[in-house]
């Protein structure tokens, strides 16, 4: 599907139609688990790397 796709299965959504809000769920849930995981670790490293000195 391309983008023109996912704009009418949000006016699917945005209508009630809860099909299309499964797919949408469906298809972007692994990107989004992946970048707030990423960004969790990147935030984690900086707490556990050492200040740099001045």
């Amino acid at each position: 599907m391309n983008i023109e796709d996912d704009e009418q299965i949000i006016e699917n959504c945005i209508s009630g139609d809860t099909d299309s809000f499964r797919y949408l769920v469906d298809k972007y849930q692994p990107r989004i688990i992946n970048a707030a995981t990423s960004t969790q670790k990147t935030l984690m490293m900086q707490k556990m790397l050492p200040k740099k000195f001045s």
